[in-house]
C-alpha cells in the first residue's frame, strides 16, 4: 500500500516514537498462554492515546464515509496493520491481497443545470436558480411541465388519526407541493411532541408518500412560522447529499416562490393553506398554474471500505477466527444522526475510542504471539465503516466473510469505550454456553468492575451483525455521555487510561479464545432483539414488532426481515427470515426510514395488514401489534 506524503507524515509523527520505544513487547511472558496478558501500563496508555488523538483529530474530518477524512483514517489503520506484520485480510478482484473490503453506501450528486418557471393566465414567470429554488439530492434528474397539487405535510399516518391524504388522492401527472415539518401550533412548535419534531416529519417518508400516489415532481416548502432554525434556509444539492434518491425531481422552493404559485393557481395564499394543513387533510389542486422543471443531475457511487488484518494462527486451529472489531466511521459534517446538522463531529468516543482499542489490542497480541507454543486460532482485526448508517459495513462483512461464517469462533466488539467510570458494560456473555467461564479469568485480571448487561440493549453496534449469524459475541461499552453525537465529542473528554485498560482486557480475551481447547456453541439470549433506547431510536413508539431489519440502505425495496424474535407481533403473525415487507397497512415502505414514522401512529392491539414478498411471491400477512417494552425493546 502506498501512502500519501501527508498521511505518512501524520502516521509517523503519531506513532513512531512508540515503535522505537519498543512498544508493549515487554508485556509478553513465556507463560502467557496460561496466565494471560499483564494489566495495562503507562506504555499501553500512551499507545492508546496516540491512536485516539490522531483518529479524533480535525485532520480526519470526522471520518464520514465517502470523504477524504475517512480515507486518511483508513490509511492510518492500514499502516499500523502493516507495521505489526499482520496479513491483509481480503483479496481484490484480481486476487491480490488487500487490507480493504469495499462496498457501496450510496451516491453523490453534482448539479449540472437547473431551471424552474410557472405559467398562469397566459404569462410565464422564470424563477431564479439558487435564489427561489434549488434541486435536491433526494430526487432524480428530470424535465417536465406539470400542474400542481398542494398536499400539506404529506404525512399518510400521523398522531391523533391525522392524515394528509384521503383514500381517493391521486397525484398522477402532477407536482406535489409538500410542507416541511409537521402540524404545528400558533407558536410554530409541533402539536405531537414537546421537543423538536416527531418521526412523522421525516422528509424521505413525506416524499415517498407523494411519489407512491403518482406525483412526478415534488416542491418542498418551509412553513415560515415554524420554530426551527432551518426555516430560513434554502437547501442545496450539496446540503441534501445522503438522502435516499427518488425516481422524480425534488426541488426546494422558498415560501415566497411557493406563495406566488399558490396564488396563481387560485389557492388563496400559502399562509391559508398552511393553516388548513395544521388542522387536517388538505388536498388542493392549483388548476390555474403549471410548473416547468428541468434538473440535470450527475450521480456517482459513494464507496467505503472495511479494513482487515489477520494475525495468522498455527496448527489445527489456524482456520478458525477470533474477531476483534470496531467501527472507525463517524458523522463528519453531520447530515443525519445529530441535533447539530452542518457542524463537524469528530467522534472521539464514537468511535475513535473503540478503534484505538482495536489497534492497541493488535499491538499487544502481535508482540505476544511467539511467546507460547501449540495450536492457536487466527485473530482477525476488523475496522468497520458505515456503522452510523445502520451497521452496513459489518452486515456486508458477515455476508462476505474471509472464511465461512461458521468458522468465526468469537467476535469482540469495542464501541464507545472512552468514558470509563466505575463500571464497564460487557454484553453478550450469554451468547454461548461456556463463554462466561472463558471470560471470567480475563475479567478478573483486568481489575475492572464489569457489568454483564447493557444500558442500551444488545443490537446497536457491529456485534449484532455477527449475532444475527449465530456467532458468539461480546460488546464492550462505557455508556452514553452528554457528548454523544454532538460536536463536543472530542479527544479531551476521553478517559485514556480507561480505554487502554479495556483494550488490554479485549486482547487478553482474544488470546484466551484463540488458545481455548473447547468449542463455543451459539446460544440465543433473551436480550438479542435490537433495542434503540437512548441511541437514536423511535421516541414515542408504543408498539413492538419484533424483527431485526436486514438492510438499511433501501436498495432492497422494502424492509428485509433478517430475524424474527419469539413471542413478538412478528412471530405471532408468522413472519419469516428473508421476508420483505413492501406495504405497511396500506402504505408503501421502501426503507426502514420510511417505516419509523408509521410506527409512531400505532397503539397496542391495533390490527394491521402487511404485504410481504416471500420466495418471490406476494402474500398478505395480518398482524396484531403488541406493546413495546418500557426498557427499549
Amino acid at each position: 500500500m502506498r501512502f500519501s506524503s501527508v498521511a505518512r507524515t501524520l502516521i509517523l509523527s503519531s506513532s513512531f516514537g512508540i515503535v522505537l520505544a519498543g512498544g508493549p513487547s515487554a508485556c509478553a511472558s513465556a507463560d502467557v498462554r496460561s496466565t494471560g496478558l499483564p494489566a495495562a501500563t503507562d506504555m499501553e496508555t500512551a499507545l492508546y492515546s496516540q491512536h485516539l488523538f490522531t483518529l479524533a483529530n480535525e485532520f480526519m474530518q470526522g471520518r464520514k464515509p465517502g470523504t477524504e477524512g475517512i480515507e486518511k483514517a483508513a490509511q492510518y489503520i492500514e499502516f499500523h496493520f502493516d507495521r505489526l506484520g499482520l496479513e491483509p485480510a481480503f483479496e481484490d478482484e484480481g486476487g491480490a491481497a488487500t487490507w480493504r473490503q469495499p462496498f457501496r453506501i450510496g451516491e453523490t450528486s453534482e448539479l449540472v443545470s437547473q431551471s424552474m418557471a410557472m405559467s398562469a393566465g397566459g404569462q410565464r414567470t422564470e424563477f431564479a436558480s439558487g435564489v427561489d429554488f434549488n434541486a435536491l439530492a433526494y430526487g432524480s434528474a428530470g424535465e417536465a411541465t406539470l400542474p400542481v397539487t398542494f398536499v400539506g405535510y404529506s404525512i399518510p399516518q400521523g398522531s391523533d388519526d391525522y392524515s394528509s391524504y384521503d383514500g381517493k388522492t391521486d397525484l398522477t401527472g402532477r407536482a406535489a407541493m409538500v410542507l416541511r415539518f409537521e402540524p404545528m401550533d400558533e407558536d410554530g412548535t409541533s402539536k405531537w411532541t414537546d421537543e423538536g419534531w416527531s418521526f412523522a416529519a421525516s422528509l424521505v417518508s413525506k416524499f415517498r408518500a407523494a411519489e407512491s400516489r403518482g406525483a412526478e415532481a415534488i416542491l418542498l416548502v418551509n412553513p415560515p412560522m415554524a420554530d426551527d432554525e432551518r426555516t430560513a434556509e434554502l437547501q442545496t444539492l450539496e446540503t441534501s447529499q445522503g438522502g435516499r434518491s427518488l425516481g422524480i425531481p425534488v426541488l426546494h422552493v422558498t415560501p415566497e416562490a411557493a406563495d406566488r404559485i399558490v396564488r396563481a393557481g387560485g389557492g388563496g395564499s400559502l399562509a391559508a393553506m398552511i393553516a388548513m394543513a395544521n388542522e387536517g387533510t388538505t388536498i388542493a389542486g392549483l388548476e390555474g398554474v403549471t410548473i416547468e422543471i428541468d434538473a440535470d443531475i450527475k450521480r456517482e457511487p459513494v464507496m467505503t471500505s472495511n479494513i482487515g488484518g489477520v494475525l495468522r494462527g498455527r496448527g489445527d486451529l489456524a482456520d478458525e477466527y477470533v474477531v476483534v472489531g470496531s467501527h472507525y466511521d463517524h458523522l463528519g459534517v453531520a447530515s443525519f444522526g445529530s441535533r447539530f446538522p452542518g457542524e463537524l463531529h469528530l467522534g472521539a468516543d464514537d468511535n475513535a475510542s473503540g478503534t484505538s482499542g482495536m489497534l492497541t489490542a493488535a499491538e499487544l497480541l502481535s508482540r505476544s504471539w511467539e511467546e507460547f507454543d501449540g495450536p492457536v486460532r487466527s485473530v482477525l482485526f476488523l475496522a468497520f465503516s458505515a456503522e452510523e448508517s445502520g451497521l452496513i459495513g459489518s452486515r456486508h462483512y458477515v455476508r462476505n466473510p474471509v472464511v465461512p461464517i461458521e468458522d468465526h469462533y468469537l467476535m469482540l466488539n469495542m464501541d464507545m469505550i472512552g468514558s470509563l467510570g466505575k463500571t464497564l458494560e460487557a454484553g453478550g456473555v450469554g451468547t454461548s454456553e461456556g463463554l462466561a467461564e472463558l471470560a471470567a479469568p480475563a475479567f478478573e485480571r483486568s481489575g475492572l468492575d464489569i457489568k454483564t448487561s447493557l444500558s442500551v440493549g444488545s443490537g446497536r453496534s457491529d456485534h449484532a451483525s455477527f449475532d444475527g449469524e449465530d456467532v458468539p459475541n461480546l460488546f464492550f461499552f462505557t455508556g452514553i455521555t452528554d457528548q454523544y453525537h454532538t460536536p463536543d465529542d472530542t479527544a479531551d473528554t476521553i478517559n485514556l487510561e480507561g480505554g487502554a485498560k479495556i483494550a488490554t482486557l479485549v486482547a487478553d480475551l482474544a488470546l484466551a479464545a484463540a488458545v481455548n481447547d473447547g468449542a463455543l456453541l451459539y446460544a440465543e439470549t433473551e436480550d438479542d432483539e435490537p433495542q434503540r433506547q437512548r441511541m437514536g431510536g423511535p421516541g414515542g413508539v408504543k408498539v413492538r414488532v419484533g424483527i431485526a431489519p436486514g438492510d438499511y440502505s433501501g436498495e432492497a425495496g422494502g424492509i428485509v426481515v433478517a430475524r424474527v424474535f419469539d413471542g413478538t407481533s412478528a412471530a405471532d403473525a408468522g413472519l419469516k427470515e428473508g421476508d420483505r415487507i413492501t406495504v405497511w397497512n396500506g402504505e408503501a415502505v421502501a426503507t426502514v426510514q420510511d417505516w419509523m414514522p408509521m410506527l409512531t401512529t400505532h397503539n397496542p392491539g391495533d390490527e394491521i395488514e402487511l404485504t410481504v414478498i416471500r420466495n418471490g411471491e406476494e402474500i398478505i400477512v395480518p398482524m396484531t401489534l403488541k406493546a413495546r417494552q418500557t426498557t427499549g425493546g
